[in-house]
């Protein structure tokens, strides 16, 4: 910094003065003759100023090289003064600093810091008492000056972040209300459609939004899938999101579970949490999950796909019939009533080869599956021999076909599969089959009621106004270090297995083992034991369905994505509600969300842990990352453990995930129309079945297998080794949480030095690590705990092997 003083007594001449940061002179420059000034303004006197010749001011400078009146180093010695250096000396810095608003306390302060080198330490709040107006004024200008970016990021700060602390919005309160905003826009798609669909049909039956080939009804479809899966697994996230905050203790609730030598879960979404914390917060987490895994089963029934067309008349004959044999149409031997003209005809176009030969197995799928075909009359040639003619049954295909497969067709004549050898088909004149893609008005009521429920449960949520919560590690740890927990105090080393085994509080000091810490030590075993449940069942149930898809398909092939397989289809009985069995679809969804749930708590554990296990790394300062409004130099954060990026990575999979399982178990919606030449049916027959995609399935498995890769590849990370070291090597990280998460644990790793709790460390002003904050001499048990870097480049030491620590 650049001053220009005027001179003593008045003098014609004036210097310029330059110091460093630290207070100390780095040269004074002759500016010149001033300008009289007498005529424009009265001067004052300097302080510390008497009335001096100029041969006592010339004897006052040669003095000051060899006697300094202030802590500044000395310069150059007597005898190697120059005119610079006598103009150096004509003002003393006392003055200098005097006129800056500094003490002796200030300068002898910074001339420590500069001899330790820079700290990054903020020397602003130490040296406030201390200030004078001056030097308010000389600060602000040097952050001014120093920072040039500084008015933009005040700007920024004051401004939009500002403006959210005044209001609350803030943390996980400010993630609860973007939270709230997605789940409303949501919910607002569904009562746009449902209005509409009301608009047009009556409320609880189905109506049709699209009619036209199935081809264009399958995109629709899909891309409707796509949306729908989509937005279920967005509401899943936003449930988990409001979940893990609501479940997370307040200081008071943990005082009160350690009070009983109980302990809580921090940073995860923890279910064991539940007993403990308030009833309304309870109310809330349960009546927002059973909205949720509700809505998991029930959103994708609201979109079928109907198929609509004729069905086929069947005829089984015997190899005979082809060559003109007699047969009987009497009803024994015809259900379906064909006229013998009917019959003749049929016959006659069979010997002169217009019909349309199929394959046995082929022949099996048309007349036993619910598919309208592409036939209106099967011809089903066998190899069995009959007393009563050429003519074996004649019926219906479809539902009605599967009747006469390994069943007695007529009289003393029963038909295996394996007696079938060939078809000849007669074309239909109709066309082909058409699709209708249909929305179950019902099943959208009720989807459009639980999001509304959710989006009240959210928004409640983000109006609790006197609820602070341990959500995230940082806000664990600033509360314990301003508020030492009594009970787990002379325990540094309290490890979860302790506190299961109730060997809490500890009374005696322990010794650290170093150790290796892999991150799939992290979780418990009941954790991993629920994830893996949650992981082997619907693997278990896809892999079991595709097995038996691949056995039952005649060429042992795939069948086709999304489509149902003919031979795979379970039909259910006629007047079954096809929104029943929408829902008995959706029900695989349920596992899914589940394994959702699971998964995430499960990555939020590792990262709790390896969160924690920084702190201990030496030299690398840390500020606390809190759920709440921070202050000084924590940080804010909007996700609570789990960074975003994974978060939007479980989003991506289990978005697929849905979609594959809507499209592995299908529903089979089939409003047959009766053949015209089956005069007993007259009515359109609705049929709804379920059915299986080989080629979803095995998708399905593969995405399984990708989300299992996540966890075990990320438990093969180690916690960093270098907070210890044995033989100059490092032995492991004693912050490193095994076990999962604990809050006794936590608070028992955030005491100070002192036997009374008592902390050197202010979590609000300065980056924290943790190590050995006070050395035990002697007999003397040493102390682990936090300490803040105002105390140093090195604020703790390393943990020793073989010491012990309390």
């Amino acid at each position: 910094m650049q001053v220009v003083i005027p001179p003593r007594d008045h003098k014609p001449i004036t210097y310029r003065y330059t110091w460093d940061e630290y207070g100390e002179v780095q040269s004074v420059e002759r500016v010149g003759e001033s300008v009289d000034h007498s005529s424009h303004r009265q001067t004052h006197r300097w302080p510390f100023q008497n009335n001096s010749s100029p041969d006592n001011l010339t004897s006052s400078s040669q003095r000051t090289g060899a006697r300094r009146t202030t802590w500044q180093p000395r310069g150059l010695s007597s005898g190697q003064t120059s005119p610079s250096t006598i103009d150096k000396d004509l003002i003393p810095d006392y003055v200098i600093n005097y006129l800056r608003g500094e003490t002796p306390e200030t300068v002898a302060l910074r001339a420590s810091m500069k001899a330790r080198g820079p700290q990054g330490v903020n020397l602003e709040q130490r040296d406030r008492a201390h200030r004078s107006r001056a030097a308010d004024f000389y600060f602000s200008a040097s952050r001014s000056n120093s920072d040039p970016n500084g008015a933009a990021q005040s700007g920024e700060e004051g401004g939009e972040t500002k403006r959210r602390r005044v209001s609350g919005l803030v943390g996980w309160r400010f993630g609860v209300v973007i939270n709230a905003l997605i789940a409303f826009l949501i919910l607002l798609v569904g009562i746009i459609c449902l209005a509409l669909d009301i608009s047009r049909s009556r409320l609880g039956g189905e109506s049709t939004i699209y009619t036209g080939d199935c081809d264009g009804a399958r995109r629709i479809n899909w891309v409707l899938q796509v949306i729908i899966n989509v937005s279920i697994v967005v509401l899943l996230a936003i449930s988990n999101y409001v979940f893990q905050v609501l479940s997370g203790p307040t200081r008071a609730e943990v005082s009160a579970a350690h009070d009983e030598k109980k302990w809580l879960d921090i940073g995860i979404p923890s279910f064991r949490n539940l007993i403990y914390i308030s009833r309304l917060r309870a109310l809330l987490i349960i009546t927002i999950l059973v909205t949720t895994l509700s809505v998991q089963i029930l959103y994708n029934g609201v979109i079928f796909v109907s198929r609509v067309g004729s069905s086929s008349s069947l005829v089984f004959v015997t190899e005979s019939f082809l060559s003109g044999a007699p047969f009987s149409n009497a009803s024994q031997t015809n259900s379906a009533m064909f006229s013998r003209i009917d019959l003749l005809s049929l016959q006659d176009s069979a010997n002169r080869g217009e019909l349309t030969n199929l394959t046995a197995s082929e022949c099996v799928t048309s007349f036993t599956g619910p598919y309208v075909g592409d036939f209106s009359t099967i011809l089903i040639v066998t190899d069995i021999k009959s007393s009563t003619g050429s003519l074996l049954q004649t019926g219906m295909a479809g539902s009605r076909g599967g009747r006469f497969l390994e069943a007695e067709i007529s009289e003393g004549v029963r038909l295996q599969k394996q007696d079938v050898l060939f078809c000849m088909a007669e074309s239909a004149e109709l066309g082909r089959e058409s699709c209708e893609l249909k929305l179950s008005s019902s099943l959208l009521g009720v989807v459009t009621l639980l999001n509304l429920i959710l989006v009240i449960g959210v928004g409640v949520t983000s109006l609790l106004r006197k609820f602070k919560p341990l959500a995230t590690l940082g806000d664990a740890i600033s509360s314990f270090l301003e508020t030492p927990d009594a009970t787990t105090r002379n325990a540094c080393l309290l490890t979860k297995s302790d506190v299961r085994a109730g060997r809490w509080p500890l009374y005696e000091a322990k010794y650290w083992v170093p150790r290796e810490h892999f991150w799939i030590l992290t979780p418990s075993l009941i954790r991993w034991a629920v994830f893996a449940l949650a992981w082997i069942t619907p693997v278990a149930l896809a892999a079991a369905a595709l097995a038996v898809s691949i056995v039952e398909q005649p060429n042992g092939q795939l069948t086709a994505f999304g489509k149902p397989a003919p031979h795979q289809i379970y039909a259910f009985p006629a007047g079954t509600s096809r929104v029943a069995v929408s829902i008995l679809a959706g029900l695989p969804h349920l596992l899914i969300a589940l394994l959702y749930i699971t998964l995430n708590a499960l990555l939020s554990t590792y990262f709790v842990g390896n969160e924690m296990s920084e702190f201990a790394v030496p030299d690398a300062f840390k500020a606390l990352r809190l759920s709440s409004a921070a202050q000084g130099i924590q940080q804010t954060s909007l996700y609570i453990t789990l960074p975003r990026p994974w978060s939007w990575l479980l989003i991506l999979l289990f978005s697929a995930a849905g979609l594959l399982v809507a499209n592995s178990l299908v529903v089979v919606a089939v409003d047959v129309l009766p053949p015209p030449s089956d005069l007993s049916f007259t009515e359109t027959t609705q049929l709804t079945a379920l059915s299986t995609s080989s080629t979803a399935l095995l998708a399905l498995l593969a995405v399984l297998l990708v989300i299992l890769a996540i966890p075990l590849g990320l438990g093969l990370r180690r916690a960093n080794p270098t907070a210890s070291y044995v033989n100059g090597r490092p032995a492991g990280n004693p912050l490193a949480m095994r076990g999962g998460t604990c809050s006794a644990v936590i608070s028992a790793r955030c005491h100070g030095p002192g036997d009374e709790g008592d902390n050197l460390v202010d979590p609000t002003a300065e980056r924290l690590v943790w190590g050995v904050v006070r050395e035990g001499e002697g007999m003397e048990v040493g102390r682990l705990g936090f300490a803040g870097e105002r105390r140093g480049p090195r604020p703790v030491g390393m943990i020793a092997v073989g010491r012990a620590y309390a």
